[in-house]
């Protein structure tokens, strides 16, 4: 049995792991009593009263995931987490990171799609939240309206019964985009079926909508968008972009194991399949993102051990490449993807060793070569400077913290097993077993944002950057060799204020601290 405190919410969601072939759910305030019966991971919806002590008993199962949901300004405030002691909390899992967004349990997979929606940043993310099925995956959604302080919202999409209840198939929703409008915001979604014991893989391309983004429309299959002849059975995350020629999803798909980029187009009202658009013929391609910035298209495309960019024109269907390069020298970051709002492009990506979401960058363009940077609003957060000087020595960061290094100077970077180092105007990524030149060209400023377990790297204002993983208990060092100017930083700490006043709010003295921890 469960007691918990029911606050400001009105919606009890509950997916029970089911120990045979259906279990009952009893919810009570002492007076009323709700039942329902369920099999394995379904969603089991009770309606709560706020402010009010329930008490939960399950039979035949038990609680595998459960939050409170539906409230005033659910978008600031975020659901609540139910616990098998009855805590409520703001994450299933405490999040190591302070300003990178971090799923509520499992790993980060990918970003998956982003969009801005009236002023709010919306995530919808691949996840597996279920601990005892690894296998199914949903759709995460979360929100931000700065992008570095975020709050979950309630599950979006379940795989079918067949997979959540264990029959033999693995899969669910792996990801996809998301299209803002005035008044509505469309998802494309990849769906994948497999069956572990005979291989069968089954890939399709869903829609769905929704016009609060709190509620969508169920998800159905795209006429048209399906593998053309010869490639398959891998067909998964869609993009979706815009141009004066037309509108065109490009997917991800197979064809004799090298990877390609599929592109379809809307024409009439129906979509048709045009050509490849991009070809690989020694790695598979995952996770494209074509769009315009600047004078020039770039498109993002994710290799097994890197991610790749490419910059060129695409006109006709045809996309001319001018130049490419990898997006990011570090270890820990996976498909990367972009959202556009008010002018600026940023960039997302999922660092897999840190388990959570790289810091939000700004894409633009040099020379024609795609670049990266940390966003004004990332870099406001460090506004407490700790040190400020032109003295050489060794120094210790702090776990959260950034740190500008201006001037021609050689230094070295180390971090677990890496070491990043500047030496004869040469910087250089060294492990134990390799070391490989980064950059040739001189080096004027350095900076670096370490959050937990993630450190991102940034050289001579976006030319090169780099992700990376600082396992547990690892510090990370700065050896400067000379007299160029370090700046360490620090966040302030300023309360995250999500307790807004509700008129309905009690005005007794009962203590429910237990119940609603942070």
């Amino acid at each position: 049995m469960i007691t918990f405190y029911s606050d400001c919410y009105r919606t009890l969601e509950i997916f029970p792991r089911v120990s045979g072939s259906s279990a009952l759910l009893t919810l009570s305030d002492g007076i009323n009593f709700l039942r329902r019966r369920a099999r394995n991971l379904d969603r089991v919806v009770f309606p709560l009263q706020k402010y009010t002590v329930y008490t939960l008993s399950l039979t035949d199962a038990t609680l595998s995931l459960a939050y409170l949901s539906d409230c005033d300004r659910l978008f600031d405030r975020g659901v609540r987490f139910l616990q098998a002691d009855g805590a409520l909390l703001k994450t299933e899992t405490p999040s190591a990171t302070r300003y990178h967004f971090t799923p509520f349990c499992g790993p980060m997979y990918a970003p998956g799609a982003l969009c801005f929606y009236r002023d709010t940043c919306h995530l919808f993310y691949p996840c597996a939240p279920f601990s005892v099925s690894p296998d199914v995956f949903c759709l995460g959604h979360a929100v931000s309206r700065d992008m570095l302080h975020w709050r979950h919202l309630p599950l979006c999409f379940l795989p079918p019964a067949e997979i959540r209840q264990g029959r033999h198939t693995t899969g669910g929703i792996l990801g996809g985009c998301a299209v803002a409008g005035e008044d509505r915001v469309r998802l494309y979604l990849s769906y994948s079926l497999s069956r572990p014991d005979d291989g069968l893989l089954r890939e399709y391309i869903l829609s769905a909508e929704s016009r609060d983004m709190l509620h969508f429309s169920g998800e159905t299959i795209i006429p048209g968008i399906r593998p053309p002849a010869g490639f398959g059975p891998v067909f998964r995350n869609p993009d979706f972009t815009e141009t004066a020629d037309g509108t065109y999803i490009l997917t991800a798909s197979m064809r004799e194991d090298r990877g390609v980029f599929l592109l379809f187009q809307q024409s009439g009202g129906q979509w048709q399949y045009v050509h490849p658009l991009l070809r690989n013929a020694d790695f598979p391609l995952d996770y494209p993102n074509l769009f315009a910035i600047g004078r020039t298209h770039a498109l993002l495309a994710t290799w097994p051990d890197a991610a790749r960019w490419y910059t060129g024109t695409f006109q006709n269907t045809r996309f001319r490449i001018r130049q490419q390069g990898t997006l990011d020298f570090g270890k820990d970051i996976h498909a990367p993807t972009s959202v556009s709002h008010k002018g600026r492009r940023f960039l997302f990506g999922a660092a897999r060793h840190a388990r959570c979401m790289t810091m939000p960058r700004e894409l633009f363009t040099r020379a024609g070569r795609l670049l990266t940077r940390p966003t004004a609003e990332m870099c406001s957060v460090f506004d407490t400077v700790i040190y400020d000087s032109h003295i050489p020595g060794t120094f210790l960061l702090p776990a959260t913290s950034r740190v500008r290094l201006c001037g021609p100077t050689n230094f070295s970077l180390r971090f677990g097993t890496f070491v990043l180092r500047l030496t004869d105007g040469k910087l250089c990524m060294e492990t134990r077993d390799s070391c490989r030149c980064i950059a040739a060209a001189p080096l004027y400023m350095l900076e670096l944002f370490a959050d937990g377990p993630i450190l991102e790297v940034f050289v001579n204002d976006g030319e090169s950057s780099g992700t990376f993983h600082i396992p547990d208990g690892q510090s990370v060092s700065l050896s400067c060799a000379g007299h160029s100017r370090l700046q360490i930083f620090q966040a302030s700490a300023h309360a995250e204020e999500d307790v807004f006043p509700d008129p309905d709010a009690p005005t007794d003295t009962f203590d429910f601290t237990d119940y609603s921890s942070y």
